[in-house]
């Protein structure tokens, strides 16, 4: 009898722990690989940034619809240019329903992305893709509202740290936010595009 209820009690804990497992566990991706949760994050500061074209540009211009928004630099040697480039992409893929998403560029490096080299640089990538700038100030401000990670990198060759040739360590995800600027998810710089198209494709089949 005390053998029949200790079974009882095992299976019952079996069970129970399975149930939290199946609370817990990360979500599972399209080709079976189970993801980190993305923290929920609303964004609600406003923001005042310029275009390629000089023009103002503020919070507005990223509410009412998804976006997708890389923060970089254009001096950037790799993994800024590659995510312009995956950005083109999968614009082409969507078809007309990329007029449903904002692809976005904000420049980390306010000291030498001017309008003009901002706009030198997407030139580069598909004409859809939106570069904001503006100053320290405003690049601080709109950093610190989405969370966003940079720090300028002392310059190459350089004995009193001083010189245009540096680098800017940031965050390097894009980042998917729905129509209410609310992060919905991310896409990571190494992963499978054709996962990371699947994202974007639901962003916007939820955002209608």
């Amino acid at each position: 009898m005390n053998q029949l209820k200790t079974i009882r009690i095992i299976a019952w804990l079996a069970i129970a722990a399975l149930g939290i497992w199946l609370f817990v566990k990360p979500p599972i991706s399209p080709n079976g690989a189970q993801e980190a949760p993305v923290p929920i994050m609303d964004v609600k500061e406003p923001f005042l940034m310029v275009n390629q074209k000089g023009k103002p540009v503020t919070e507005a211009f990223v509410t009412g619809k998804p976006s997708m928004i890389f923060f970089g630099f254009t001096h950037c040697p790799a993994i800024c240019p590659g995510a312009m480039a995956d950005m083109g992409i999968w614009l082409e893929k969507l078809g007309k329903d990329a007029s449903r998403i904002n692809p976005v560029f904000v420049s980390v490096d306010p000291e030498r992305d001017d309008v003009k080299r901002l706009s030198s640089f997407l030139k580069s990538y598909d004409k859809r893709i939106t570069g904001l700038t503006g100053t320290p100030e405003q690049v601080a401000a709109i950093t610190k509202a989405y969370g966003i990670y940079y720090k300028k990198m002392p310059p190459m060759n350089s004995e009193n740290g001083e010189g245009s040739d540096y680098m800017v360590d940031h965050s390097a995800s894009i980042y998917l936010y729905d129509k209410n600027r609310r992060l919905i998810s991310t896409i990571d710089t190494l992963e499978n595009r054709d996962i990371a198209f699947a994202k974007i494709k639901k962003l916007i089949g939820e955002n209608q």
